[in-house]
């Protein structure tokens, strides 16, 4: 409920929100990886050292560069329908996706600077740290090395990370969002890097609508986005440069001084 909602709703949807993420991604991330690793630090990247924060950092621009292509790919899934003997099904997925919508509008429209701190935490912070743990961290992990490919790894990692949302008009861009997590991931060697990355993401997304909803901005992300192909081409190029410069040659780089 977004206009008449008390209060005390709210505040059970943050804590709803947060106690979720913890027992379905975080708990579960951390069992899996202290019955089927032989370290926890290892198989969950827990590296922290410095270069990680400057990999982090180039991360974030990665993802700014390919934000145009992914508000291209949500218009075009928005776009998209199911045959029309499954009408009654899409009309139902449709409205679904719009409750857990309103629900999550409802959080984000709370005004002042105490409900923007918890929403940073709750819908921002949260979700960084348990996802990641879990989707990348444990089930990239594992699928690594059960296909013994980390390209098909990280894009079932992807597909399942999408799914998992619960959105199938949503799919595309989370599923690109989750390439790139994955990728960043294997290429960094850090949890820290997909951490910081996602809550990014996040993070944009909760300071623009409060800042919606405050009157600072008439803007609603929700509804105004136009994206031109030229904008969308520009930045996947940058996108892949910046990628290759600082993780692919590094880790080619690496290699080479190893065998040397």
């Amino acid at each position: 409920m977004v206009g008449g909602a008390e209060i005390t709703d709210v505040r059970f949807q943050w804590l709803f929100q947060a106690v979720t993420q913890l027992l379905t991604f975080f708990l579960p991330a951390l069992i899996f990886a202290s019955l089927f690793t032989d370290s926890v630090r290892g198989s969950l990247q827990l590296d922290f050292h410095a270069e990680k924060w400057l990999m982090a950092i180039a991360s974030i621009v990665i993802l700014i560069c390919l934000m145009p292509f992914s508000d291209w790919l949500a218009q075009i899934n928005d776009g998209m329908h199911l045959p029309e003997r499954f009408t009654e099904l899409e009309l139902q997925l449709r409205e679904r996706s719009a409750m857990s919508q309103e629900i999550v509008v409802g959080m984000l429209s709370q005004q002042g600077v105490a409900a923007l701190i918890v929403n940073l935490l709750v819908i921002a912070l949260v979700p960084a740290l348990c996802e990641e743990f879990f989707f990348r961290g444990a089930l990239q992990h594992f699928f690594c090395r059960w296909m013994k490919n980390h390209h098909v790894a990280i894009i079932a990692t992807a597909a399942v990370f999408s799914l998992m949302h619960g959105d199938i008009f949503g799919f595309l861009p989370r599923f690109m969002l989750g390439i790139l997590l994955g990728y960043l991931f294997h290429y960094s060697r850090s949890i820290l890097v997909n951490v910081v990355v996602h809550f990014f993401n996040n993070a944009l997304i909760v300071i623009l609508y409060y800042l919606y909803y405050q009157g600072t901005t008439n803007s609603n992300i929700a509804e105004d986005v136009h994206v031109s192909g030229i904008v969308v081409v520009v930045g996947i190029a940058f996108a892949l440069v910046i990628f290759y410069a600082l993780f692919l040659r590094q880790k080619s780089e690496k290699q080479s001084s190893n065998q040397a």
